[in-house]
């Protein structure tokens, strides 16, 4: 109990600071849902000064914190200590680009959602007069942004016409 406290309140500042990042809480226990396994292992907590895999108890309480990349950044800063994003010309992969007056935020916004919750990439929705367009990843070469454009295809072959690598403005660590 006092492990999960601690768990817990080393994550509070970072959840207060980014509140309005949290997309999704979930409270239960391993026995409400074969899924919780597989996707703890993505999961990282925060245990004294690391990050650790959770072990899991088969009448553990379960929280789990769907969230924005920037509190997983804050608790790595925290940890690890500052570690400076710097902006710099790019490659990103473009996933969707729509100027569909009626349909195109909306579908862009669900590929975001979609594609969040499936890859550990950025993720990127941005509106481009009249386009909205959905780009993937800060990779600083064109050679990166196209393995990773390869890798994505063969896992998502439906998304095969609509994918191309495009130059951006992108974040990589100094």
């Amino acid at each position: 109990m006092k492990k999960r406290l601690l768990i817990l309140t080393a994550l509070l500042p970072a959840l207060l600071l980014a509140n309005d990042s949290i997309s999704k809480i979930e409270v239960g226990t391993l026995a409400d849902s074969q899924v919780l396994e597989r996707a703890m292992a993505d999961t990282l907590l925060v245990v004294g000064d690391s990050l650790q895999k959770p072990y899991i108890l088969d009448d553990m309480p379960l929280v789990r914190v769907q969230q924005d990349t920037l509190i997983e950044a804050l608790l790595k800063e925290k940890i690890y200590g500052r570690c400076e994003l710097v902006e710099m010309d790019g490659f990103r992969v473009q996933i969707f680009s729509s100027n569909r007056q009626q349909t195109a935020k909306e579908e862009a916004l669900t590929l975001e959602k979609k594609m969040t919750e499936v890859l550990s990439t950025a993720v990127y929705v941005a509106y481009i007069a009249p386009f909205w367009k959905v780009r993937l990843g800060n990779f600083r070469t064109y050679e990166e942004a196209n393995a990773f454009k390869a890798q994505l295809i063969t896992q998502y072959p439906e998304l095969q016409g609509d994918t191309y690598v495009v130059r951006d403005k992108v974040q990589v660590r100094k």
